[in-house]
């Protein structure tokens, strides 16, 4: 059974991270990273999109790697990484449908950024096609 985090760049973050590692160590799960890389922008210039899309994996294998030892730091064991392409709505959607071992989804939402409001209401637009699985929403500090 896994606990599911998306990796997401917002102070609110190591938050939801850090809740995350709790409950999975608490319920004994395994802890998932997910990491969405933004695709398009630059098809019509398939060289620029192919270095793009390879500073993009790069960009990713950091973050998964400095979250990676963070979540091993605080419990122990390596966590489980997912690096999916496109919007993080449909990232965590091929997930949910894939990885049966779900149980629960971990975000942040920082409300100064517009992509941490629009995942957020994209996904309890579209929860009811994974009922079973509780999601909870760690909100940016204040201050």
């Amino acid at each position: 059974m896994t606990i599911l985090c998306l990796i997401q760049e917002t102070p609110a973050m190591i938050h939801a991270l850090e809740y995350a590692e709790r409950l999975a160590r608490l319920e004994d799960q395994d802890l998932g990273l997910l990491y969405t890389l933004e695709t398009g922008g630059f098809n019509h210039w398939y060289a620029v999109q192919d270095l793009m899309r390879e500073e993009q994996k790069h960009e990713a294998l950091d973050a998964l790697q400095k979250w990676s030892h963070h979540a091993k730091d605080h419990m122990g064991r390596d966590p489980i990484l997912y690096i999916k392409d496109g919007p993080p709505l449909k990232a965590l959607q091929a997930i949910l449908d894939a990885e049966h071992k779900v149980t629960h989804l971990v975000l942040s939402l920082d409300p100064s950024v517009v992509d941490s409001r629009d995942l957020l209401q994209s996904l309890i637009q579209n929860i009811k096609q994974h009922p079973s699985i509780p999601f909870t929403v760690i909100p940016a500090p204040h201050g």
